[in-house]
């Protein structure tokens, strides 16, 4: 059993490594080697079983006419002697017995020998075996015997015999005894061998035809998925490409209307995927944080010029004004269905650790993870990036703030991954932020 196991298990094994087509190939080929074996063997048995039926048949007619005539009901209650045996071995083997026919025998109910062309084994009594059984019971039969009985050791000299039980009957009146023969099997098993050869070579040419037309027809099938496949990866690619010239522009244009944040959104959405490349999310999360970022300023589109182009610091009420764009690039983008993704990014980068952000005022890890990686990103890059009314922070100074805010404005976990990639880019060491972090 365990060796069928091993077995298996290095079949299942060869198997994977095999294309999807090699593996319909053997699997096919294997499945048809079986039916056609199943197909023949079971050809071949209806074959034996039709010629045993014929000998069945033969063994009536050479029978019924030449002796039943012969016999009296009475002659089968005794075995036969003298002058009557000499008489009926004498039409027996004058009108039975052929080169094939080699033994005739006649039972009685009782088990009794009356007749045999053995004549050792006239007279004699013997168990009745279930084919004898059978005929006195009314039944034709026929098999092929290896002569084992003990009334069969004379009869041993002939090799493989057929055996033929014919139930004998006087008129429609009962069954009283059984005639068993025995005809020599030899021809018959090698007209048989050469009609299940035949069989053998018709079945196996067939399957092996079909197996090649079905095995051409999936080949061809495969051959046209494969080539669809390239296709439609192509297409996709060019779906994509298309998508990602979308985006670009709509950041573009982002940056255009703003030229105080001119390239930010590349620089930012480099950023970000770095750091969560570093925390290693991912890559359909990646997708979307990326689209998100690209697009994470969409709604200054609805913020006026005067606003969002101003040079100085905006008062309370233009910051409400500006405080609306997560809203506004949600409500632009929400529709859109391969930006799905990208949504928690436009609606959620503003929002604080500490839930003091918006425009939800969401906090701790309700905040979604692709925004809050984000928000760093963003931040940082604000912080390190000229305004008119100030100058750029260093990166070391950036980090430091950076570690100040995680816990409050950060997700602190993320800032201290966020400072400990930074460190190492950079050539300042700055210290990751442990406590705040903690």
């Amino acid at each position: 059993m365990k060796l069928l196991l091993r077995g298996g298990d290095r079949l299942r094994s060869a198997l994977r490594r095999f294309t999807l087509l090699q593996r319909f190939a053997v699997t096919s080929l294997a499945v048809f080697v079986l039916i056609g074996l199943g197909t023949a063997q079971q050809v071949g048995s209806a074959m034996q079983s039709s010629a045993l039926k014929a000998a069945e048949s033969a063994a009536f007619d050479s029978l019924q006419g030449p002796l039943v005539n012969h016999l009296h009901p009475w002659e089968l209650h005794r075995a036969m002697s003298g002058w009557r045996l000499a008489q009926f071995d004498r039409l027996v083997r004058s009108d039975v017995l052929t080169h094939r026919i080699v033994v005739v025998k006649v039972w009685n109910p009782q088990g009794q020998v009356v007749y045999s062309t053995d004549r050792s084994i006239v007279g004699k009594r013997f168990p009745i075996e279930d084919d004898v059984a059978q005929a006195l019971a009314g039944h034709d039969f026929a098999n092929v015997s290896n002569l084992s009985a003990e009334e069969n050791q004379a009869d041993r000299r002939f090799g493989q015999l057929m055996q033929v039980y014919i139930p004998i009957r006087f008129g429609n009146g009962p069954v009283v005894g059984a005639f068993e023969i025995y005809e020599t099997y030899g021809p018959l098993a090698a007209q048989i061998a050469d009609l299940q050869h035949i069989t053998y070579l018709v079945i196996g040419g067939g399957l092996l035809l079909l197996y090649l037309l079905l095995f051409g027809i999936v080949r061809a099938g495969s051959r046209t998925i494969i080539r669809q496949q390239g296709q439609l990866q192509a297409e996709q690619a060019r779906l994509e490409a298309s998508y990602s010239e979308t985006i670009m522009s709509l950041a573009a244009a982002v940056d255009a209307r703003d030229s105080q944040t001119e390239s930010h959104s590349k620089r930012v959405t480099a950023l970000a995927t770095r750091l969560a490349e570093h925390i290693g999310i991912d890559e359909e999360s990646l997708r979307g944080l990326r689209d998100g970022a690209e697009l994470h300023d969409i709604g200054k589109i609805g913020v006026p010029d005067a606003v969002l182009r101003k040079p100085g610091p905006l008062t309370e009420q233009e910051w409400e004004l500006m405080r609306r764009h997560p809203v506004i690039g949600y409500e632009m983008i929400k529709n859109i269905s391969f930006l799905q993704d990208a949504l928690p990014v436009i609606r959620h980068h503003h929002e604080r650790w500490d839930g003091e952000g918006y425009p939800d005022r969401l906090s701790g890890e309700d905040i979604p993870l692709a925004a809050r990686i984000f928000a760093l990103a963003d931040a940082f890059d604000a912080m390190t990036s000229d305004r008119p009314y100030r100058r750029g922070l260093s990166t070391q100074e950036a980090l430091l703030r950076i570690t100040a805010d995680a816990g409050s404005h950060f997700d602190p976990l993320l800032a201290f991954a966020f400072v400990l990639m930074m460190s190492r880019e950079h050539t300042e060491t700055v210290s990751p932020p442990l406590s705040s972090a903690a």
